[in-house]
């Protein structure tokens, strides 16, 4: 095991150490899950004013990924705006459900046109205020009748081949389902309008029974199966903008190539499975490699329809019925919101420098490409207090461990203490180092 004053990193004074050691000690009093609060900071840029405005988050956008087990409860989180008050949240549970960090914290903000409004999460000993928000009926929802509880919902918003269903149902009176061999569909009868430039959230829960699978449908023959379609919105998608100069592509194409890759979409569903959440796909990435649940709006007016296309296979054994259930869909506009990693971030480094370690499987992204999905900065949490890991007795073990700076560093050298790492059993093992990025061994 190879504990942080193990590394010779640089001449620090016994004062110093004292000091950073005593520090230490304070957070982990204050903190002892390890968890600090995080500020959000959030921007009205809808161009009106708000009130009683959803912001949701997936809990690891907020407290950042890499989380050791059992250290994030999410039923003890105390959420205040700038002037102190405390905004009742509430949790949506997705599955894994074993994993925390997949579900959602939302709560309410009011927030006039072009304003910021700064809120900090914690976790803390006690319960926090706990409310159910209610999403699909929220008036900032733009699906209208998307709880699919009443014929008379159904009949006023929509028009196609799906049916109501009491029966199955995820929350609510009943759901919606597209029972069919060959094609079903439904669409809103209206436009839904759009703010141009604002960041807008889907979310909403499928069942499937018999449902071809799309993506091996798409490939071949150019169909999807379970999908939908949902226009005017771009999803981030930064890669590929550099086109080769002896492509033999013409231009046009090539633009609506581009194009394709850039409209956002809602993942489709398949197979037979239980109630599963909706979300869209999206290929947007901060710095610290959070993917955004969130799509910007290119366009001022957005259509939007549930597509089910069944294609025959094989696995079905000639038994072609399928049926896709929907429940509780939302779409609507966000607020643009920043999670300040970088602050947290700043309270731990120590002269401009942050030692910190995560699975070696964990991705750590690509310095070079500014679109990678890898996390390339740290979190505070991934502070470097010791290096153990598990292993067979031969087996190669591969310990990860990271270097943050924010200025230049010169003569820095990594060593471990005695010279070598120790076994369970106390013996000398024989390490190895490998610089896969810049600063990170």
């Amino acid at each position: 095991m190879l504990k942080a004053d193990d590394l010779k990193k640089l001449n620090f004074s016994r004062r110093y150490q004292r000091r950073l050691l005593a520090f230490i000690f304070l957070l982990f009093f204050l903190f002892p899950n390890g968890i600090m609060a995080m500020q959000i900071d959030l921007k009205n840029g809808s161009g009106e004013d708000k009130k009683e405005w959803p912001v949701i988050l997936k809990a690891y956008h907020v407290f950042g990924k890499n989380l050791s087990p059992g250290s994030l409860d999410l039923s003890k989180l105390l959420i205040k705006d700038s002037s102190g008050q405390s905004l009742p949240y509430d949790l949506v549970h997705l599955p894994p459900y074993d994993q925390p960090g997949n579900d959602l914290i939302v709560f309410l903000i009011s927030l006039k046109k072009d304003q910021t409004l700064t809120v900090m999460i914690t976790q803390t000993q006690k319960k926090g205020l706990h409310k159910k928000i209610d999403l699909v009926q929220s008036p900032h929802n733009l699906i209208p009748g998307a709880g699919f509880d009443t014929a008379e919902d159904l009949s006023k918003h929509w028009q196609g081949q799906g049916k109501l269903d009491s029966s199955v149902k995820h929350d609510g009176a009943a759901s919606l389902l597209l029972n069919t061999k060959h094609r079903a569909k439904m669409m809103l009868k209206k436009k839904m309008v759009l703010h141009v430039g604002s960041p807008y959230i889907f979310g909403g829960w499928g069942k499937t029974e018999n449902v071809a699978r799309s993506y091996l449908y798409e490939i071949r023959y150019g169909r999807k199966a379970a999908h939908f379609k949902l226009s005017g919105f771009n999803n981030g998608y930064l890669g590929d903008m550099l086109i080769p100069s002896d492509s033999k592509i013409p231009k046009h194409k090539i633009a609506q190539i581009l194009a394709n890759k850039r409209q956002a979409y809602i993942s489709p569903q398949a197979s037979t499975r239980d109630w599963r959440p909706l979300f869209f796909w999206n290929k947007g990435f901060t710095e610290w490699g959070m993917e955004k649940n969130t799509v910007k709006a290119q366009k001022d007016s957005s259509s939007f329809s549930i597509n089910f296309i069944q294609l025959k296979a094989f696995w079905m054994k000639g038994q072609f019925q399928g049926k896709w259930w929907l429940d509780s869909l939302y779409l609507m506009e966000q607020a643009e919101a920043r999670v300040r990693f970088d602050l947290a971030l700043e309270k731990q480094m120590t002269q401009g420098l942050f030692f910190f370690t995560r699975p070696v499987h964990a991705q750590i992204g690509n310095s070079i490409t500014r679109w990678t999905p890898s996390c390339v900065f740290p979190f505070a949490h991934e502070k470097l207090q010791k290096l153990s890991a598990n292993g067979l007795r031969g087996h190669e073990i591969n310990l990860l461990v990271g270097l943050y700076h924010k200025g230049a560093v010169k003569g820095l050298k990594f060593e471990v203490k005695g010279g070598s790492l120790k076994s369970a059993e106390g013996n000398q093992l024989k390490a190895n180092t490998d610089e896969r990025l810049p600063g990170l061994l």
